[in-house]
């Protein structure tokens, strides 16, 4: 569940650029200030969206867990055992 909301935040994430573009463009060229402005922090909130996800601690397990690493909870840190390494080193 919790990797479903992370990444429906991330589409979020995107989405809120796309339309915040999309209403920029159209408040330029209908000469719309308040277009303009709501475009303008829509992207705005979708930047810090994107950072946000970008920095969560579920990205940096997800990392670890997918290179074949043992997350380690307790030192908050991705731990590799000999056999993963020297194995990884020959392919």
């Amino acid at each position: 569940m919790e990797a479903l909301i992370e990444y429906g935040l991330l589409l979020l994430g995107y989405m809120l650029i796309l339309v915040g573009l999309a209403m920029t463009i159209v408040g330029f060229v209908r000469k719309h200030r308040r277009w303009r402005l709501v475009g303008l922090g829509l992207v705005f909130f979708g930047v810090l969206l994107l950072v946000r996800q970008a920095n969560t601690a579920f990205w940096r397990i997800d990392g670890c867990l997918d290179s074949s690493g043992r997350w380690d909870a307790a030192l908050q840190r991705c731990e590799y055992s000999a056999s993963d390494l020297s194995s990884s080193r020959l392919q």
